[in-house]
């Protein structure tokens, strides 16, 4: 059989070695303070923040932890950028990340697409004034249009 405490300790080291680097769990807990929040589909969790960098990883992060629409805005250079993550319950109510970020690209003037659990949309700056303006600009897109989203899917079935 197997020895209960080396598996023991091989967990432990995992989890540490997960947790990732300083910078990476600072990023998150001061994306996770900054989140708006909201419902939609009777049952799915919307959550959108803005954070420096390690957008995507955000937006991972807050699918793994709960939310079903997750959205990570980070100022680059020229353009904001939005990491979008969605999670297996948004993709069954036909929600995908590829149309949450193409449809933040066409409203505020960008180029958007991914792929159905991971999306990203690029922002001009003209869109908005900073990364908070633009989070809660995406925000407001996304909470009301994503239960059209879900309806349009129930009418297909």
């Amino acid at each position: 059989g197997a020895d209960y405490g080396k598996v023991l300790e091989v967990g432990r080291q995992r989890g540490r070695r997960d947790r990732g680097d300083l910078s990476l769990r600072l990023a998150k807990l001061k994306a996770f303070s900054r989140l708006k929040i909201g419902r939609a589909c009777s049952e799915l969790l919307i959550a959108v923040t803005h954070i420096g960098s390690f957008e995507s990883a955000v937006a991972k992060s807050l699918v793994d932890e709960a939310a079903d629409v997750a959205v990570a805005v980070a100022e680059r250079t020229s353009e904001f950028r939005l990491s979008v993550r969605v999670s297996p319950l948004a993709l069954e109510k036909g929600v995908t990340a590829r149309a949450i970020a193409s449809m933040l690209a066409e409203k505020f003037g960008g180029e958007g697409g991914g792929h159905d659990e991971a999306g990203m949309a690029h922002i001009p700056y003209t869109a908005a004034s900073g990364a908070e303006d633009m989070a809660v600009k995406a925000f407001n897109l996304i909470s009301g249009r994503l239960g059209w989203m879900c309806v349009k899917t129930l009418e297909k079935v």
